[in-house]
């Protein structure tokens, strides 16, 4: 049974008359949230910040989701941030940029760099680094090294400067080492002879690193598995970023996964996008494109696959456990149909979809307005307390209180 289950719910928006999105949310060193992003507004809440086209964004919120600080980082192109985490005096985050002066001067390597940011806890710039070549390198996600320093992936396109003699087809997957001054350690590729890339990477204990997201051609390092159009990749790493082991997911279609958890007993739950009606989602599609979860124990073998949906276009962006044993999944839906069905409020909405260990759906609910909206992050405190962020477009509705234009940020606060 689906319940549109009743919420106490608080919304706050920040923004200007461009578009904004927040593309990743943690909770702050002390207290409060921090979110970033990008931004290409330079008025109401980003006055006199904003350097030329994407910016980049980086906000402390307190508890309940008010604006403490704001900082921006760019040059006159184009810069967008996708995952910030936490160290001892601040935070770091990385994704990329694609301009050559500001912030970037001197630090440019070709179209699109990968970069780290270190600022401290009160948003004040400690240092910048990039690293890549003279095609498009993009920073992911980072996770603290099992050692000292920084693990970041992403993909890239380049075959010199940092990736020299490394490129394997048209795009790779590349995993980076950094000590905490930002230096680079050692970087490695992975890849086919097509377009591979990882969205998500996170800490395996001591015993290295985990990382997936997707790849459309059987050769090279992801020979023999391969399914489909597009793959999920999962990939074991040593400490010393040598590959372990790798496992693919998917069905004839395309897949894509987007985020990587692992919960209390030692498996790993991924979740992304598919529109595949075979292989791990046999008989299971519903529509269009469909939400997945697919959990596999510390061997890579899958216990179970589920899909979610309807009709309409439905992604799973990100993934979380509680303390119950539940997972919690976010992301956007314009369905109204199937596990969605009366719940569409306008376009595309954000939701939340909770299951239990097995992967049942325990209760689904959306939110949005006329427009589009998007769930990019989700924060959980109890089995009754949330906190999401990402983007909205929406004037009406739930979002009725947003007082700008194009897409916002938003933060939202949801006790069920």
């Amino acid at each position: 049974m689906i319940i549109q289950t009743k919420i106490a719910s608080q919304i706050i928006t920040y923004g200007g008359n461009n578009s904004e999105c927040s593309m990743s949310m943690i909770p702050a060193n002390d207290d409060g949230y921090i979110l970033t992003g990008f931004s290409k507004s330079f008025d109401i809440d980003f006055i006199g910040l904003n350097k030329g086209e994407d910016d980049i964004f980086i906000m402390k919120t307190d508890k309940t989701g008010k604006k403490i600080w704001i900082a921006t980082f760019g040059g006159s192109d184009d810069e967008n941030s996708l995952k910030v985490i936490p160290t001892i005096d601040g935070y770091l985050i990385t994704g990329f940029t694609s301009s050559k002066n500001f912030d970037f001067y001197g630090l440019d390597k070709g179209k699109k760099d990968i970069f780290i940011i270190k600022i401290n806890n009160e948003g004040k710039k400690q240092w910048i680094k990039t690293y890549g070549g003279s095609n498009d390198d993009i920073g992911t996600s980072i996770v603290k090294a099992n050692d000292n320093g920084f693990i970041i992936t992403g993909y890239t396109k380049s075959i010199d400067f940092d990736f020299e003699g490394l490129n394997n087809g048209s795009e790779d997957i590349f995993v980076l080492k950094i000590n905490e001054k930002g230096e680079k350690q050692w970087i490695k590729t992975f890849g086919s002879y097509g377009i591979d890339f990882a969205s998500a990477i996170i800490c395996d204990e001591t015993n290295g690193y985990i990382l997936t997201g997707g790849y459309n051609h059987n050769s090279g390092d992801l020979y023999g598995q391969f399914k489909g159009n597009y793959d999920i990749p999962l990939m074991k790493i040593s400490n010393n970023g040598e590959l372990k082991y790798f496992k693919s997911f998917g069905g004839t279609g395309n897949e894509v996964c987007n985020s990587i958890i692992k919960d209390q007993n030692g498996d790993f739950l991924l979740v992304g996008v598919t529109d595949s009606n075979d292989g791990e989602f046999y008989k299971q599609n519903k529509g269009s494109k469909d939400i997945f979860a697919i959990k596999v124990n510390n061997f890579f073998e899958k216990i179970w696959s589920k899909t979610y949906g309807g009709s309409g276009l439905d992604v799973g962006i990100s993934i979380i456990t509680n303390t119950t044993g539940q997972y919690i999944i976010t992301g956007s839906s314009t369905s109204n149909d199937e596990d969605l069905i009366g719940m569409n409020r306008g376009d595309e909405d954000a939701y939340i979809l909770v299951t239990d260990k097995d992967g049942t759906k325990e209760w689904i609910r959306t939110f949005g307005g006329k427009e589009n909206e998007c769930c990019t992050s989700i924060l959980n405190f109890d089995a009754k307390e949330y906190i999401i962020s990402g983007r909205s477009s929406s004037n009406l509705t739930t979002f009725d209180k947003i007082e700008k234009k194009s897409s916002n940020i938003y933060i939202q606060k949801i006790k069920l």
